[in-house]
């Protein structure tokens, strides 16, 4: 047993072979202790770190990326700061990568959170391309799957950088994105008057409309297009539709934008639209209604962030994946992420259980088949011995029997 190249925490199988010593690949490994082991060591405890790990990081930049969307109680009112962090991504070089004459390894790579919703609940193995020189394959752990990666490149939400020196061709290393992000989540907001409760944005419907539409929440939802210099604005809703949509008129410091709003659809950020706000309502608008949109004056009075942070329970922003060319697989829910988490763990674990049965019967089976063989039955021993003892008792008997027989012959020939 020795050190596994990428964690010194973590053991790997080897075997001494003329004087050197190579380690054996898991799949030789197919039975026994130290195979379930080392499987275990693997496998079923970094999958089970890598899944909370990809919770505690989604939720954790999720969370603080809405923070900063809102206004906190501080004088004057700003932009709130980070609620949570989380433990740092992990890379590992391998220990037998290029190193200069003091030890130190030659190359070196960083990796950086940029987006939650595409962090996987996996780690990666970084290595040189042997069918192109300068080129490296990233090779996702959880699935198998390969793809070529450059310096700067960005991959299932984190950013690969190369320092201080790219990696040389024979160079590995382990990445992993979110497997110690759990081990150091914490809380680093002290003050409570930091909490970003407000939302930036407020919204009045007007007193002269004829529909039943009211504002229900209205607050910022993207860093990129949301801009608080585009307010005051209004919103001014046109005549409906035969799918009971309703058309409406967005006018903004910078534009006019049209859009169509749908009842539990909340408008302000769809596709044409972009202006970084969800604007939810509650009822339906008449033709010629409309609302004004203005920056937030009294954020003591506004909970609109708040409202914001109760709808992240059911966004879909953990685990997405981008499929190429423009398709993104929806992602999952907390809930439903950490369900599909603790399940899968449940099942290897009963899966583990039934197995561990299974070879329990098989071993007492050869055991007892191996007993029969070569062992001794005391039972089985101890009744043989009576029918030999009767055995030679008759025999005995025969003897007698014929001695007294021969004798009778002869007494008679006399």
């Amino acid at each position: 047993v020795q050190n596994d190249p990428y964690d010194g925490q973590r053991a790997q199988v080897a075997i001494l072979d003329s004087g050197n010593t190579r380690a054996l690949d898991t799949s030789v490994l197919t039975g026994g202790s130290i195979s379930a082991l080392v499987s275990y060591q693997n496998k079923d405890l970094q999958d089970a770190r890598n899944y909370i790990g990809q919770l505690a990081t989604a939720i954790t930049m999720r969370v603080n990326t809405q923070q900063a969307l809102g206004l906190d109680l501080s004088t004057p009112a700003g932009a709130g700061v980070a609620l949570l962090a989380v433990g740092a991504p992990n890379v590992l070089p391998a220990s037998t990568n290029a190193r200069d004459a003091s030890g130190a390894f030659l190359s070196g790579v960083t990796v950086t959170r940029v987006d939650p919703g595409f962090l996987q609940a996996s780690s990666y193995t970084l290595k040189g391309d042997p069918a192109a020189v300068g080129s490296y394959l990233l090779v996702r752990e959880s699935d198998g799957v390969v793809r070529s990666v450059a310096d700067g490149d960005v991959i299932d939400g984190f950013r690969i950088d190369f320092n201080p020196a790219p990696p040389g061709p024979f160079d590995t290393y382990r990445l992993e994105p979110v497997a110690t992000a759990a081990v150091s989540m914490r809380r680093v907001l002290d003050q409570t008057q930091g909490i970003a409760a407000a939302s930036p944005i407020s919204a009045v419907t007007n007193v002269a409309n004829t529909g039943t539409a009211s504002v229900n929440s209205i607050y910022a939802v993207d860093t990129t297009n949301f801009n608080p210099a585009e307010f005051p604005a209004s919103v001014v809703f046109g005549a409906s539709n035969p799918d009971g949509s309703v058309d409406y008129t967005l006018t903004t410091q910078s534009g006019v934008f049209n859009g169509v709003w749908r009842a539990g659809q909340p408008l302000g950020n769809e596709p044409g639209i972009d202006q970084g706000f969800a604007l939810n309502l509650v009822g339906v608008p008449r033709p010629g209604d409309s609302l004004a949109i203005n920056p937030t004056q009294y954020p003591g009075q506004n909970n609109g962030n708040v409202q914001a942070f109760l709808a992240l329970q059911g966004e879909r922003f953990v685990g997405q994946r981008d499929l190429g060319s423009g398709v993104i697989a929806a992602g999952s829910t907390l809930n439903d992420a950490y369900a599909a988490a603790m399940g899968d763990i449940g099942a290897r674990a009963q899966g583990m259980e039934y197995l561990a049965k299974a070879s329990d019967q098989v071993a007492n089976d050869a055991e007892s088949a191996l007993s029969s063989e070569v062992g001794v039955n005391l039972d089985e021993e101890a009744a043989r011995l009576l029918q030999y003892q009767q055995a030679y008792q008759a025999s005995a008997k025969m003897l007698q029997v014929a001695q007294t027989v021969f004798d009778e012959l002869l007494n008679s020939v006399r």
